[in-house]
């Protein structure tokens, strides 16, 4: 069995929370514990504030740049 998942803008939800602006998600799945995937978008200018998240976060960059805060270290990606 084949399944397409859709992750563009179109079918992403608005983030509402840690002072999100222009920044969507598309949740993509779930699994056991703390695992979760989610493939953001950010319009030029966007952000998400900063927060602690609770579990361990990858960020791969597709297109366009920016950066990312862990802990004090600022690492630029893109």
């Amino acid at each position: 069995m084949t399944r397409v998942f859709r992750f563009d803008k179109s079918v992403a939800n608005v983030i509402e929370n840690f002072g999100a602006r222009s920044a969507t998600s598309v949740h993509l799945g779930s699994g056991s514990g703390e695992s979760h995937a989610y493939v953001l978008h950010f319009e030029a200018g966007g952000e998400i504030g900063e927060h602690e998240t609770g579990f361990g976060q990858l960020f791969v960059v597709v297109d366009g740049e920016g950066w990312v805060l862990s802990g004090s270290e600022r690492c630029e990606v893109g």
